[in-house]
């Protein structure tokens, strides 16, 4: 081999490794910046009306793969390849990730719709078909959810957008009906209006749309069915009908008014 033909052939290969070294600089700058503007995304304390806790998981994942697809797309032109191969490469690649990858990408578009209809969001307690708890995260592929024990549950989006969902958080307000079955022997009128004053004082009760209200609804082998129904804001809602619970019982105990109970047969 010529001196002439070394050289070139040095060049050549000299090229070949700036090129690829240049392109994987690309991809690891690439991916830094994409790492750096999920987590800004993620933590922006910008207005809530611009950038809610539902939409911004989604927004920082959308921001990290564009830029990470961007970065690639940069590091295969530096090292060659035509924009139109790249674009043939991509197209092939996109319908078979998309025929292998049909659930992901109807989790995707599921998730994109949840966020579109803005039926959940963030904070939000839900009961699903399988499971309940509190919404943490809407993601590009799941929704993260908290159940009462503290356990992370993840449920794919797609499985939450076709099935029945039971937002308890979405109005703000729930309604309690609490039933109450009292013996045959007990002045109901009496009753009634005893259990009336105990929600009526009851803390944080909402008159709309309705006041609180107490019905003797039906009458049962044991006794009468007596229904306490008011409106209380829906957070804490546990302690809040617990509490009322108990404020009902001790005024029943105080007025000498015994809840029925199943008499065993002998």
């Amino acid at each position: 081999m010529s001196w002439d033909n070394l050289s070139n052939f040095v060049l050549a290969n000299s090229q070949i490794a700036l090129n690829i070294i240049a392109a994987l600089s690309i991809l690891f700058v690439g991916w830094v910046i994409a790492s750096f503007f999920r987590r800004r995304i993620r933590r922006s304390t910008l207005s809530k009306r611009t950038f809610n806790d539902t939409l911004r998981p989604v927004l920082a994942s959308l921001a990290y793969y564009f830029i990470i697809l961007t970065a690639l797309y940069a590091a295969l032109r530096q090292i060659g390849v035509e924009p139109t191969t790249l674009l043939a490469a991509f197209g092939a690649a996109g319908l078979a990730i998309a025929l292998a990858l049909k659930d992901t990408l109807a989790n995707i578009a599921a998730g994109v719709m949840l966020l579109f209809v803005r039926s959940l969001q963030v904070g939000d307690y839900v009961e699903l078909p399988s499971t309940s708890g509190t919404i943490e995260e809407i993601g590009l592929f799941s929704t993260n959810l908290r159940d009462s024990q503290g356990i992370a549950i993840y449920v794919p989006n797609n499985i939450i957008w076709s099935n029945r969902v039971q937002n308890y958080n979405r109005h703000g307000a729930r309604k309690a009906i609490i039933n109450i079955v009292v013996s045959y022997n007990t002045d109901l009128k009496q009753a009634q209006t005893i259990l009336m004053s105990v929600l009526r004082a009851t803390v944080d009760i909402k008159t709309e749309p309705t006041g609180p209200e107490v019905y003797v609804t039906e009458f049962l082998d044991r006794g009468a069915n007596i229904s306490c129904r008011l409106w209380l804001p829906g957070d804490n809602w546990t302690a809040r009908t617990s509490d009322i619970h108990i404020n009902l019982k001790q005024a029943l105990d105080k007025a000498g008014i015994k809840i029925a109970t199943y008499q065993a047969v002998r």
